[in-house]
Parts: C-alpha cells; structure tokens; sequence
C-alpha cells in the first residue's frame, strides 16, 4: 500500500515533536502541537457525522487550520477544496460541507461547519492516534488556478500523486530539516502549501504570515527565516524599502517565482542580500518545473527559465492550432508527466483556448523554444498580463472596465517599469475624466490581486492609417518617472 500525506508526516511529527512546526504572528506551534490540533478537529468533525469521501470547501486565514486539514483530509480520505465558497457556488461544484473559522450566509446552515474555540477544549489532554499505521490513500486535494477569463479553475490530483509533486516542487536538496522557510503568496495557493508540506515534511520550520505581510522584513529578521519563496511583485518592494538589506542577513536561499522575474530587479535584490538567488517556473497543474540560477543568466539570452528539474516530464510543442510538432524546438510549449501515479485533472472542463491539458500535455499558455537542457520563453498564446503567476487576458481585463466608461472605449497594455515588472496601464477616451478608484474598484471585484499601475484619460485615442488604434504610439507614452 503506497505511503499517504498523513503517513509521511506522522512519521517526521513523532520523531521531531519538540521542535518548532510553524511560526505565525500570534503563536509558535511545534509538531506535537500540530498533532493535538488534527486530533481535535478530527473528533470534531466525526462527531458531526464526516464519513470518508466526504467533499468540504475549507476557507479560513488561520495558517495552522489550513495546514492540519491537509493531513486530516489524507487521513479520513476527504475530498477537500481550497477555494471561495463564491466561486464554488458560482461554478455549480458539488460539495457537502463548507468550513471556516467565519460564518458565511452564503451557505445553508445545514451545509457549514463553523470552527470555533470550543472545538480544542481538549487540546492536549486526550492521546493522540498513531497516524503512521498504513490507511487507504483516497483523499482528494483541489486548488484553484488562476483563469485567463478571470473565472478560477479548480485543479484536484490524488493523495499519491500529491505527495509526489509537494516532495518534486523544490530544487534538488532543498529543504532540509534545519529549514526556516517563508513562503509568501497565501497559504492556498498550490505552490505555497507544496513548498509549506515540503519543509514539514523533512522536519524544517515554516514561517506563515497574514495581516502582516506588509512587515515581511522584520518577521524575516525576527524569526531568522533562512529560506524564501517571493513573487517578483514584492521582491521588487523589497528592494523598495530603505535599508531593506539589515533585515535579510539570515537568508541562504531565495527562489523567485515567475518566469516574468528580469535580470534588472534580481540584480538590484543581489546589492543587498547574498542569499543563494534562483528563479523558479512552474504551474499549479504541473508543480515545479524550471529553475535558474541568477549566476547563470548572465551568459544566457533573454527569456531563460532554466532548465527542469523534473525526470517525469516531457517536454513536447505544439503550432497554433495545437497540432503536436515532433522533433520540435519551439512552439506553444506543453509538459506531460511520465509518472504513474500522477493524477492531475479539473474538476470542470476547460474553456480557455490554448491553454490547460491538451492529450495528456498540460499548455500554459506559453511559447517557448529549448536549446538543451535549456528553456527560453519567447512570447505567450494570448494578450495577457502576468501578476505573480496569475495570467490574465488583457481583452478580459479590457472587457470589464467597459462599463465603466459612457461610450464603453478603454484599452488596457502591459507595459514592462523598469524593473522589467510587467505593469497594468489603462486608457480610456471622452470629454469627463473618471475617478482612478471607480476602474480599480470594478476589477477587484471581478479578478484578484490585479491593480493598475496607471490610468490615463485621452481626449481620443491615436489611430493607424487603417483606422486601428496605434498600441506602439501608447506604450511609447507612458512613462514610469
């Protein structure tokens, strides 16, 4: 019977007990700790009548909730979603019971379950199960990709093939049990959770932070975080920050995540930190793929991702109708994994043209070329924008600030700072100037973590001798000073 998710992290919990699990603003919480608190909830959640292939959506900020139910899912064999109740709502996606920390009226009460503080009044004082006895490894785990539409899709694998992408998503030798490890997207994003389980699963410590993440310098400091996950978004905050170097001294390793990451900004964080610098590519679909060091770009070209670390991938290309091109070099890029217990799948079919899984590829909607062992990003299949991993589609983006303006003209282009951070730039045309926070306010209610970096009003738009709108004269306007 193959090893499961709560198997492997019995076996580290037990051995490591005392030693510190995670580290959140508000509590210090070792392996026993962690232990205690998925007994608690799982004698909760059997008294309210929670039978194996149960489907639960679990939304909760608490770092140590979201943690313990990955363990409590591959131990009772639950199908358990990382998502907003909203856009599982909206999806039409069956399951039976919401949890969370906070009530949400959005589900019936015969459907929620509410965490509160009642459910650890035990805490510690009843014995604990030896989760290393083997059991069925049935358990689902889904996580939500970002959509280029701006409509989530929801990717489930299994509890094997799980376990195999958390231990194949980080470099080779990375982490190790003397490992304090901050990961800084939200604690359900896939890349996030997969590098957290990493680490706790070799008897390291992770760092979680969540209404102060402004303050990431100082946490970083104060907990002396040794490793780092970071999107190019906020390293380039970080090097924003005044004397932002005093507070990394104890960083070894930084990974930036994002094929988007310049050589300009790695450079600039490179001043004032001496960490092991790496930039990392990869999806939610596939985990981990690539990764480069900043030493080794200076001799490569322009686009180099790395080059892949992953023995189960073929790597395959495909023309723009998505025909496979063998012997190819270049093309719409798509990665198919050789490993039999992969199990990667939407829970909904797809609609995004060009991307997703395509025969058993999985196309993230990039066209690269390979030179080697090397991968090159040349361009992309859509008119998108990438913030931190999340590509969304420009004519999406352009579609929803349409109804902001009277006579519905907006025109939205990425435009690289100069960082070589790609930036969200909208221009909209018509005699009244409207006010920034009415588009910014529209967008966040259709897309997360999006934000525009300028808004500008044009008494019309410049034009081709075609009668199109002239992008290139756009872009050349904007400036970043």
């Amino acid at each position: 019977m193959p090893m499961t998710l709560i198997q492997k992290f019995a076996e580290t919990a037990f051995r490591k007990c005392n030693k510190v699990a995670l580290i959140t603003e508000k509590n210090q919480l070792s392996y026993e700790d962690l232990l205690n608190l998925l007994h608690c909830c799982d004698v909760q959640l059997q008294m309210r009548g929670l039978r194996e292939g149960t489907t639960v959506v679990l939304k909760t900020d608490r770092a140590e909730i979201n943690l313990i139910f990955m363990f409590l899912a591959s131990y009772r064999s639950l199908n358990i979603i990382y998502a907003n109740i909203e856009s599982v709502i909206a999806q039409g996606i069956d399951f039976d019971y919401y949890i969370s920390t906070e009530d949400n009226p959005a589900v019936s009460s015969d459907n929620k379950l509410i965490i509160t503080g009642d459910w650890f009044a035990t805490l510690g004082n009843t014995p604990v199960p030896d989760y290393r006895l083997e059991k069925s490894a049935r358990a689902t785990f889904t996580f939500t990709s970002s959509g280029s539409t701006g409509v989530p899709k929801f990717v489930r694998q299994s509890d094997a093939s799980l376990l195999w992408a958390i231990e194949n998503n980080v470099n080779p030798g990375e982490p190790s049990a003397d490992t304090r490890y901050l990961a800084t997207p939200s604690t359900t994003m896939a890349w996030a959770m997969f590098g957290n389980m990493a680490v706790l699963l070799e008897g390291g410590s992770v760092v979680i932070l969540g209404e102060n993440r402004d303050k990431i310098l100082q946490y970083i400091d104060l907990y002396q975080v040794s490793s780092m996950i970071v999107t190019p978004a906020l390293l380039n905050q970080i090097v924003e920050m005044p004397e932002a170097g005093q507070y990394l001294s104890s960083l070894r390793v930084v990974r930036v995540g994002g094929a988007s990451t310049s050589v300009q900004l790695l450079a600039r964080f490179r001043e004032i930190c001496d960490a092991r610098l790496t930039i990392g590519y990869g999806s939610s679909e596939t985990g981990g793929i690539c990764t480069v060091g900043f030493s080794e770009l200076s001799d490569k070209p322009q686009g180099c991702i790395g080059r892949s670390y992953r023995n189960d991938l073929e790597t395959a290309f495909f023309d723009d109708d998505l025909n496979l091109l063998p012997g190819a070099d270049q093309g719409i890029v798509g990665f198919k994994s050789t490993n039999p217990v992969n199990d990667v799948h939407y829970l909904l079919p797809q609609n995004d043209q060009k991307t997703g899984f395509v025969n058993g590829h999985f196309l993230p909607g990039d066209v690269m070329r390979r030179d080697g062992d090397w991968l090159f990003l040349i361009g992309r299949t859509k008119n998108i924008i990438n913030f931190s991993g999340n590509k969304i589609s420009l004519e999406a983006i352009q579609t929803v600030l349409e109804t902001v303006t009277p006579n519905g003209l907006v025109t939205c282009i990425s435009v690289p700072d100069d960082m070589g951070l790609e930036q969200l730039v909208v221009f909209y045309d018509g005699t009244d100037a409207i006010p920034d926070q009415k588009f910014n306010d529209v967008l966040r209610e259709k897309f997360a973590n999006i934000s525009t970096r300028k808004i500008i009003h044009l008494p019309s738009f410049p034009l081709l001798p075609s009668g199109k709108l002239d992008i290139d004269k756009l872009r050349e306007s904007v400036t970043w000073n």
